[in-house]
């Protein structure tokens, strides 16, 4: 009896032993579930931070590079060549004057030149062109060489360039100062002193620089105000 009961009893402790194995492999279970489960969260959440995935990146690049490729494509060679480019002038309703509008008034003195009218340079089939300017100008300044460059082509051709120096500070009116600015900057055309602002005002210019190119019929063809405009001119 006793003999049996140890067997009985010796018999039953193999299913215990396979239930806590189970309940131990289904604890790990899941606990490596839980691990992976994390570790995949963090691979995601890095994958978000970098910016995508690998398939996406790469197929941004590849579209940058074709686009890259394409704009190479569409770029002309550069030659040696140069490109000639036409500059149309906007046309603009310019004013009709009278006579004696667009003309010299109350001059202080002429250098280069002895005075002369306006209207006696487009009577003889010369065209004028009007530069009102002041030698501490800086803008006037810098107009200046393209002034000296039309004033050798263009001067036995017809054109007239007439510098009226209209003064801003009152040392600008002593003529000898004037004389030494236009020595100093090589201007070689008519320059009229504008100390009383007769021929400013008579323009109606309110601006230094400021360019009027005067045709034969004594009107204005052109005005351009401040530093630019030279291919216009």
């Amino acid at each position: 009896m006793t003999a049996r009961l140890i067997t009985r009893s010796f018999r039953r402790k193999p299913p215990l032993l396979r239930i806590d194995t189970t309940t131990k492999i289904r604890k790990n279970l899941q606990k490596y579930s839980l691990t992976f489960f994390a570790l995949a969260a963090l691979i995601a959440l890095a994958t978000v931070a970098c910016g995508g995935d690998s398939k996406t990146a790469s197929a941004t690049t590849e579209v940058s590079i074709e686009a890259r490729q394409t704009q190479i494509a569409s770029t002309p060679n550069p030659t040696n060549t140069p490109e000639v480019v036409i500059v149309t002038p906007t046309p603009v309703l310019l004013p009709i004057y009278a006579d004696g509008i667009l003309e010299v008034h109350d001059d202080s003195g002429w250098l280069n030149s002895d005075g002369f009218k306006i209207a006696d340079k487009t009577a003889d089939n010369q065209i004028v062109l009007v530069d009102f300017w002041t030698y501490t100008c800086v803008n006037c300044l810098r107009t200046l060489p393209f002034l000296r460059e039309w004033q050798a082509k263009y001067s036995d051709r017809g054109l007239v360039i007439l510098g009226v120096h209209t003064p801003e500070f009152e040392f600008e009116k002593e003529i000898e100062n004037v004389r030494e600015a236009i020595e100093r900057e090589g201007i070689e055309w008519p320059v009229v002193l504008d100390n009383d602002y007769g021929t400013w005002r008579s323009f109606n210019n309110r601006f230094w620089p400021a360019k009027y190119l005067i045709g034969v019929d004594g009107q204005l063809r052109y005005q351009h105000f401040g530093e630019g405009g030279y291919v216009e001119v």
